[in-house]
């Protein structure tokens, strides 16, 4: 299967409006990148926490292939790879601020 794949990850709560952003940028890829033999582009979008019902209702419609899945960054990181005692709290720290 030849496509391209679009990663999105967000620290916060999974939003209605994270999945229009994510089919902004499969579309650009879609038009601007990829190839005549291409198969239309993969969304996948990584949030800290979501709604199932919420998540449903927003990818309800759209026709690109795109999913919506939550992770918990301190099982990604560890503290050995990190040097953090909380990886994911720091993080978030920093995102805020910035």
């Amino acid at each position: 299967m030849r496509c391209y794949v679009v990663i999105e990850i967000k620290l916060g709560k999974f939003k209605p409006g994270d999945a229009g952003q994510l089919n902004f940028y499969q579309t650009v890829i879609d038009r601007e990148v990829k190839h005549k033999e291409d198969n239309p582009t993969i969304g996948i979008l990584l949030c800290g926490a979501k709604n199932e019902i919420v998540a449903q209702y927003s990818v309800d419609g759209m026709t690109k292939p795109m999913g919506i899945s939550e992770f918990e960054l301190s099982k990604m990181l560890t503290k050995k790879l990190t040097g953090l005692e909380s990886p994911q709290k720091e993080l978030e720290d920093k995102t805020e601020k910035a």
